[in-house]
């Protein structure tokens, strides 16, 4: 018991950790918006010859130089590096075709690196930029489509604009790059597992190791049809309240007496109707109309799920038969079909 507690408390910490760096660090790189735009101490451009067809620039300090970044419509010179906008479409809010460039100049004016994201049909829009440690530049920005950083990619979930954060080494490398819906996931999970974890000890007075993992998916579920219209504070709430459902919806299905005994109607059924509702309660689309529109959508797609699944499951009943045998039935289907445990150490007679 002390073990399973002692794990939990970890996979607690770990989560809770996860929560609050996925905030946190959203927030910081957002704050430092207005920073990172500052021209108090004009950097020497002297050796970089650019086009006119540049916006957005932005300007952070590094320990050994700068870091110049903003929109790119046709191309641009740094010293020997060159940059070219790839970006195929018009953005008719900006009448451009925009790319990103960032690059670096060292403190005696000299470029030493210029880095381009390559924009397979997409589009993207500069932001913010801002140094961080051991000369790391992390850039802020809005995107259609997909983006490619390096070896990473990241695509736009939306019909519109999505959010990214990019990190560039010191050597001009891409290390990761991550949407904002990324993020939002993040957090919106790991919210489900905590909020999950501490719902089920006040009601149980015990540490459920299952009950985090099922809170963990039903914030997942939870977030799935509004990903893309919610900011990463909507998803955490989405998330903690995914968390508490996962621990009545169990306790109800159980109550019932209906055979679930991993918890997936919870996550999947009742967990996928708060997910559905949430899109008319939070984020971008949130109204009562929106509501009462996802609401009909639930109430749609549930009558046509029983009707449908009622008569093959009646087909099936009547033809080849639904239930196992007794015998089976008691020692487990995943023994008598596939000659395994699935949940090995979860069972009260195991020992």
């Amino acid at each position: 018991m002390r073990i399973k507690t002692g794990a939990m408390v970890i996979v607690l910490i770990f989560s809770s950790l996860n929560l609050v760096i996925s905030g946190e660090s959203t927030d910081a790189l957002l704050e430092s918006d207005e920073a990172a735009f500052t021209d108090s101490e004009p950097v020497n451009l002297v050796t970089a010859s650019t086009s006119k067809n540049i916006y957005g620039q932005g300007i952070a300090k590094l320990n050994n130089g700068w870091v110049v970044g903003g929109d790119l419509n046709t191309s641009a010179q740094f010293g020997n590096y060159q940059v070219i906008a790839n970006s195929p479409y018009d953005y008719p809010e900006y009448s451009i075709r925009p790319d990103l460039f960032v690059s670096h100049v060292d403190g005696n004016g000299q470029w030493s690196w210029a880095s381009s994201p390559d924009a397979r049909g997409g589009i993207a829009l500069f932001s913010a930029l801002t140094s961080g440690p051991n000369n790391e530049t992390y850039v802020i920005g809005t995107f259609l489509g997909e983006l490619e950083f390096g070896a990473h990619k990241i695509t736009s979930a939306s019909s519109s604009k999505d959010t990214f954060i990019a990190k560039l080494n010191s050597q001009g490398n891409w290390q990761w790059a991550v949407g904002f819906e990324t993020l939002s996931e993040s957090g919106n999970s790991a919210a489900g597992g905590v909020s999950a974890a501490i719902f089920s000890n006040i009601m149980y007075k015990n540490f459920d190791i299952t009950m985090f993992m099922n809170g963990v998916l039903g914030g997942l579920v939870g977030i799935t049809a509004g990903a893309d219209q919610m900011s990463p504070m909507d998803a955490v709430l989405i998330g903690i309240i995914a968390g508490v459902i996962i621990v009545l919806g169990v306790a109800l299905i159980d109550k019932l007496k209906l055979d679930d005994p991993v918890g997936a109607v919870a996550v999947h059924l009742i967990c996928g109707i708060w997910g559905t509702l949430a899109v008319g309660i939070f984020g971008a689309m949130a109204s009562l109309d929106q509501f009462l529109i996802q609401l009909m959508g639930v109430g749609v797609v549930g009558a046509f799920s029983v009707v449908t699944s009622g008569i093959i499951l009646l087909i099936i009943k009547y033809t080849f038969g639904l239930r196992v045998e007794a015998e089976e039935e008691l020692k487990g289907l995943d023994l008598a079909e596939h000659g395994m445990d699935a949940y090995a150490d979860f069972r009260l007679n195991q020992h």
